[in-house]
């Protein structure tokens, strides 16, 4: 790991982070393994909305996409889908009825703590139609664990 003297951060490479690839403050490079890679994002800041959280690249064909997202939610997972990066491109037979199978809602979020509305798409109510697009299973939890410790009280004279 290196902080160079643009206050930026690199792992796992020596060069600063490129023009083209914005002004980002931190570059993380490095092979992906069989049992993948996790990196964890947090943003302490207020974000305003339609702003790149994480931006994706590769060597050979410079961005491939991004992540964006408002202080609430993320809005939007952008990737390359150029026809010049695709083959074997056929029209899909059914599509409207397809399409029409996927419920489109109308809600706010939790967290906002406001009555603004948007609209959009419940994700297990897509991932039963078309399941290449949603990863996860609906009402999943994560578990984590925590190391407990006895308290310790301080006589206070």
């Amino acid at each position: 790991m290196r902080i160079n003297s643009a206050a930026q951060v690199l792992v796992g490479t020596q060069s600063k982070i490129s023009a083209d690839q914005g002004d980002g403050g931190l570059a993380v490079h490095g092979d992906t393994v069989a049992s993948g890679s996790v990196m964890e994002v947090k943003n302490t800041g207020n974000p305003s909305s339609g702003r790149d959280l994480i931006r994706f690249y590769n060597t050979s064909n410079g961005e491939a996409g991004s992540i964006e997202h408002t202080g609430t939610s993320t809005v939007s997972y952008l990737t390359s889908s150029d026809y010049r990066l695709k083959e074997n491109v056929v029209t899909l037979t059914g599509a409207s009825e397809r399409l029409k199978q996927i419920p489109v809602k109308r809600f706010n979020f939790i967290a906002d703590g406001s009555d603004v509305s948007v609209d959009g798409f419940l994700a297990h109510e897509v991932q039963a139609v078309v399941p290449e697009a949603i990863s996860g299973t609906k009402d999943a939890m994560k578990d984590e664990e925590y190391e407990v410790t006895a308290a310790v009280y301080e006589d206070v004279i």
